[in-house]
């Protein structure tokens, strides 16, 4: 597949992982095929001063769920894309009792003046198990439980040559229900539920095309067998031709399929400069 027809060059899921300084990572919870979850840690929505932490404790970001599309091109180092995940930085990202989805948009430029966008979803992250109260009088715990309520966020991203804001937000919003089963492991399995639903979607942009379909052209999109329903708005169109009546606006939703509309919505980008990648002031070298 030609790079003029790939839809999207990486889905993965950024967490929070927490390690003591000078040694192995401190896991807060084991994934299904052996490495490491996240531990004590962060916060998605406000992220603050990370003082008053244990002694030696660091925070690093990791990529999880990973899936590339068959051709997929080089890619900026993980480390890289980590950093604009937490736009204020990991040290700084806190748990949370309340942890509100979100989404935001990033660029990145490489020497060339090739440009990928990252589209991310910010949610809370399944994995995550908050660590034991410390024993309050008399033997009891800490503060009546009230570290469970709090959670650490995730930040599921699919970067894409292509800024269709709006398109990309469906797929991430379906992709993030579909993740569950396998939400520990570093690579998506081939078989996932959710690695069934990325792949089918550079396929159908193909076969709408040549080499692409239209902006305004409407994908029906299969959703994959799901232990939980899929729930997701019906998307409404951005780029319906004038005169159309109010109930061409929404496109369909069913159990079976969900209709998308290629190229929604026009371009939001955080930060763009040649040779770095920026947001929100901070920049780092890209070179491809």
């Amino acid at each position: 597949m030609g790079a003029e027809s790939r839809l999207y060059e990486l889905f993965f899921v950024a967490r929070v992982q927490q390690g003591s300084a000078g040694s192995g990572q401190s896991c807060g919870v084991a994934a299904s095929n052996g490495s490491c979850g996240v531990a004590n840690g962060s916060h998605g929505g406000s992220e603050g001063d990370s003082s008053g932490r244990g002694g030696g404790q660091q925070q690093q970001s990791a990529l999880f769920c990973k899936f590339l599309p068959p051709g997929a091109g080089p890619l900026p180092p993980e480390d890289n894309l980590s950093a604009f995940c937490w736009p204020l930085g990991v040290q700084a990202v806190r748990p949370s009792a309340y942890l509100v989805t979100a989404e935001f948009t990033f660029t990145l430029t490489g020497g060339d003046g090739t440009r990928l966008h990252g589209m991310c979803r910010r949610t809370h992250d399944p994995t995550y198990r908050p660590p034991a109260a410390a024993p309050g009088p008399g033997g009891r715990g800490g503060t009546g439980g009230g570290c469970e309520l709090k959670r650490l966020p995730q930040v599921i991203c699919i970067l894409s040559q292509y800024c269709w804001q709006p398109f990309f937000s469906k797929v991430l919003e379906i992709a993030d229900q579909l993740l569950a089963p396998h939400a520990g492991q570093t690579h998506l399995p081939p078989d996932a539920p959710a690695a069934l639903f990325l792949a089918s979607l550079p396929r159908l942009l193909v076969a709408a095309g040549p080499p692409l379909p239209p902006l305004g052209a409407v994908l029906r999109v299969p959703l994959p067998y799901s232990a939980a329903p899929i729930s997701v708005e019906r998307m409404r169109r951005a780029l319906a031709p004038p005169g159309a009546p109010a109930s061409a606006m929404l496109l369909g939703l069913s159990a079976d399929a969900i209709e998308l509309e290629v190229g929604a919505g026009r371009q939001h980008v955080l930060a763009a400069a040649r040779g770095v990648v920026c947001c929100d002031g901070r920049c780092l070298p890209w070179v491809r």
